[in-house]
């Protein structure tokens, strides 16, 4: 039941804010978009942190969900050193900002716990697919969003803007780049698992980290050249990523209490 619960409540929350984005002006919505990506975010973390502890000690996965709690809870401090400046100093967050310590920091609490599974789930002895197609999938996955890469970041690198805003704007669809290369090779291997409640956790984790990522390195190129018509479907894709990543945590906690 509660598995369902879950399910419904963020298929809803997504649903109503397409509907919302696309009845309403975008300017409208950003405080009720902020609002849901805090909640979001501290839902996420949450349960991530309930089910490292709800694990046994010598379970290999519990140190994967810890990291996965704190880089959420880093987020979280950035999200809200973002709102500090809205709230308290009535001005648009600069770039870069305090805040972008918390989201860097971040980033290294994602990539070790994507690591951690990594590592864990290939040394687990179940049939998750062929290491040399794992591995010509990563070279693949690296080798395209390098060239993305390139392509999308090379405008923003040449452009007369001031140096702490260019290297902040490129370092962000790089560390999601880093990111969406060990997420396509757990989502290969979640795939064998389809139908299944491992399956449930894991497609809604890897599905916001990967709304994440995308976001970002789209974010890159819509400011590059300067398509602002597109920012509303990038909020859209961020509240995604943080709702789907709680959605995920949640899953597994339900998995562990049954």
């Amino acid at each position: 039941m509660k598995h369902k619960v879950g399910i419904t409540v963020t298929l809803v929350v997504c649903a109503g804010f397409i509907v919302l984005y696309a009845l309403e002006p975008p300017r409208a919505l950003m405080g009720l978009s902020r609002i849901t990506r805090l909640l979001a975010i501290v839902v996420g973390s949450g349960f991530a942190f309930a089910n490292w502890r709800r694990l046994d000690r010598d379970d290999p996965n519990r140190t994967g969900w810890f990291l996965l709690g704190a880089w959420l809870a880093w987020f979280l401090a950035g999200e809200l050193a973002l709102e500090a400046y809205r709230r308290l100093r009535g001005t648009a967050p600069p770039l870069p900002s305090v805040g972008d310590i918390f989201f860097l920091a971040g980033y290294g609490f994602l990539v070790a716990a994507l690591v951690r599974f990594l590592t864990n789930w290939r040394a687990s002895g179940f049939p998750l697919g062929n290491s040399r197609k794992q591995a010509m999938l990563a070279l693949t996955v690296s080798l395209a969003l390098a060239i993305l890469n390139f392509v999308l970041l090379r405008p923003i690198a040449l452009a007369p803007l001031p140096l702490g805003e260019r290297l902040i704007t490129i370092l962000y669809p790089i560390l999601d780049s880093v990111i969406l290369v060990p997420t396509m090779i757990l989502l290969g291997m979640v795939l064998h698992f389809r139908g299944g409640r491992v399956w449930a956790v894991w497609a809604a984790l890897l599905a916001g980290i990967g709304f994440m990522g995308a976001s970002d390195i789209a974010f890159a190129y819509v400011s590059s050249l300067r398509m602002s018509w597109v920012m509303p479907l990038l909020h859209v894709t961020v509240i995604f990523s943080y709702i789907f990543c709680a959605l995920g945590a949640f899953e597994e906690w339900v998995l562990l209490s049954d």
